[in-house]
Parts: structure tokens; C-alpha cells; sequence
């Protein structure tokens, strides 16, 4: 085959095999190493090496992206007391607490970060204050959003709600984008 031909159906089934039969031994001196260690110390070292990857995605996605940009001073951040309200819930739901946890020293503990956190939300954003009446999505505990960005005078809504909000591209003058978009926006 000479350089820069394109592979045929049989180099790629060969290279698929290599690579399967590399994961597979992979996988096999890994239970060898750790055939003494106990199930609850395992699924501890699979839950930390899970959480490491998930940190490492959260540092080079999108939303990450959104943070650069943000503290480069690109755009603003708007927050309410609505949005707090809803942040300080989405903390306490258990999927999220158990994400965001500072340390194991228990609930109390786990409180007080959650506070800290909204706390720092309300030091980083600006405070757009009362917010006009809006009744105009279909899931109304979304109605504040809009009214943030039209109280604030927002160029952007940056929202994951792909059903509802997304689903509007615009309120009056402001764009509503996924974080993706907006991450898009500063590359």
C-alpha cells in the first residue's frame, strides 16, 4: 500500500481487531492487578476515576468555554432573586449535592458550601431587581428567565432546556442559544 492511499475494508477490519484485542488485554491485566481488592474499595477507585473525568470534561467543555469568556469580561452575568431561588433548590436535589460535595464532613457541612455557592453567585453577577411580569413559555417556572433577559436587557439566554426555551430562538430582543452556541461565540 503506498503512503496517503486509502485503507480497504481489510486493513480497517485488522486494525479494529489490534485495537480490540489491545482493550482486551488492557482489561485483563487490570483485573489481574486488582483481583485482591475488595468490591467496596473497587467501586471506590471506579467512582474516583469517574468523577476525575467528568471534572476534566466540565474543564474543556462548553461550559467551561462560557466561564473563560466571562471572566476575559466578553459579557455580563445577570442573576435575580428568582434564579438564586432555583439554584439554591438544584443544590439540594441529591444528584447534584452528591457532585458539588466539599468534603465528607457531613450535611451541615455540605449546607454551608451550598450557601457559599449561592452566596458567590450573588457577588459575581449583576442584580437586575424586580422583574417585569412574563407568561410565555410552556413550562411556567421558566417565565423568570425571560424576564431576567428582557429586565437586564440581555443579548443572550444561555439555557440546555431544548424543549422550551431553546425551542423560542428569541424574546423580544434577546437571543436564546444553547451553551454550545454561545461557547461558539469566543473560539
Amino acid at each position: 500500500m503506498t503512503q496517503g492511499a486509502k485503507k480497504g475494508p481489510l486493513s480497517k477490519f485488522i486494525e479494529e481487531a489490534v485495537r480490540w484485542r489491545l482493550f482486551h488485554r488492557t482489561v485483563q491485566d487490570i483485573k489481574a492487578r486488582n483481583a485482591d481488592t475488595g468490591p467496596d474499595e473497587l467501586q471506590s477507585i471506579i467512582d474516583d476515576a469517574v468523577r476525575e473525568v467528568r471534572d476534566d470534561m466540565v474543564q474543556m467543555g462548553h461550559p467551561a468555554a462560557v466561564y473563560r469568556a466571562w471572566q476575559e469580561g466578553h459579557f455580563t452575568l445577570l442573576t435575580c432573586a428568582e434564579q438564586l431561588d432555583e439554584l439554591r433548590a438544584t443544590l439540594r436535589k441529591p444528584a447534584i449535592a452528591e457532585r458539588i460535595k466539599p468534603d465528607k464532613a457531613g450535611q451541615f457541612a455540605q449546607i454551608r458550601h451550598q450557601a457559599r455557592l449561592v452566596n458567590e453567585m450573588k457577588g459575581l453577577a449583576e442584580d437586575v431587581g424586580a422583574l417585569p411580569r412574563v407568561q410565555r413559555s410552556p413550562d411556567p417556572t421558566d417565565d423568570f428567565l425571560l424576564a431576567l433577559s428582557e429586565a437586564g436587557k440581555a443579548d443572550f439566554l444561555v439555557t440546555g432546556d431544548k424543549g422550551g426555551l431553546l425551542a423560542f430562538a428569541r424574546h423580544l430582543s434577546t437571543r436564546i442559544v444553547s451553551a454550545r452556541e454561545f461557547a461558539a461565540l469566543f473560539a
